[in-house]
């Protein structure tokens, strides 16, 4: 039957290429942050994006200065409404917060808010916790609380099934053909 090394082609070319898209922030996360230090974390906010900027922070630049590469990253959400067939489908991000951590380098105190958001509940959890947080040695103002462990797993797993599923792609094709 044809249709087996169809889907076998099509999952595994997707996974694998979900897996190596994954590489992107893995790279970014593990060079751009040299160094650690530890912080601690001190309160909750719904826009990340928004309480950096009123901390004087710029977005987060990706790509050096004569990268072709180059973009920022806004971190922050709205709640929004969607529409589909006819029925309101209400996507809300208004339960959902950042963690706002402090650290200190070289005795300069920073303040931000962490990109990625959680619910109410297990974000409470994170209160006065003290977290590592991996900064930018050349400018320590850009920082984060991720060291690129979830993105390193997703591509440890990820890319390894894309492989076998297109090395059974590749057997059905032959045994069809």
């Amino acid at each position: 039957m044809i249709v087996f090394p169809i889907l076998a082609t099509v999952y595994g070319a997707v996974t694998l290429l979900i897996g190596l898209i994954f590489l992107i922030p893995l790279r970014y996360v593990t060079t751009r942050f040299d160094r650690t230090t530890t912080g601690k974390v001190i309160d909750l906010t719904r826009n990340a994006a928004k309480f950096n900027q009123e901390q004087g922070h710029e977005p987060i630049q990706v790509g050096g200065k004569d990268s072709p590469f180059k973009f920022e990253v806004q971190i922050g959400g709205r709640s929004r409404v969607s529409h589909r067939h006819g029925h309101r489908t209400h996507i809300s991000t208004s339960n959902m917060y950042h963690k706002v951590y402090t650290y200190t380098v070289n005795g300069q105190a920073y303040t931000r808010a962490d990109g990625v958001r959680y619910s109410k509940g297990l974000a409470d959890k994170w209160l006065e916790r003290e977290v590592p947080v991996y900064y930018d040695s050349a400018d320590p103002a850009q920082a984060s609380l991720s060291n690129g462990k979830g993105y390193r797993l997703v591509c440890c797993i990820l890319i390894p099934i894309g492989i076998v599923l297109l090395a059974v792609a590749a057997y059905l094709w032959m045994q069809v053909l």
